[in-house]
């Protein structure tokens, strides 16, 4: 799934919905304030990549991030600038 280029402040609603989700891929999304509590519940999904997005990026970085509990689970990581 790619969410890019949102102006919205969240995201879209029902990604625990998402059973089968493996890929997540957030681009330019420097609206988007946290990550929601509900995809700590996607045990599907094994790769996240947060690309240039000024207030997520920090909010995700491992073990010091505020949002690091809610994606821990999370195989692979990545966040880009």
């Amino acid at each position: 799934m790619y969410i890019q280029d949102s102006l919205h402040s969240t995201f879209p609603q029902g990604l625990s919905q998402l059973k089968a989700l493996q890929t997540l891929k957030v681009f330019h999304c420097n609206n988007l304030t946290c990550i929601p509590v509900e995809l700590q519940h996607v045990s599907s999904l094994q790769e996240l990549y947060i690309t240039r997005c000024s207030i997520l990026g920090p909010r995700c970085e491992k073990d010091v991030g505020e949002d690091w509990s809610i994606i821990s689970h999370i195989l692979n990581i990545y966040i880009y600038g």
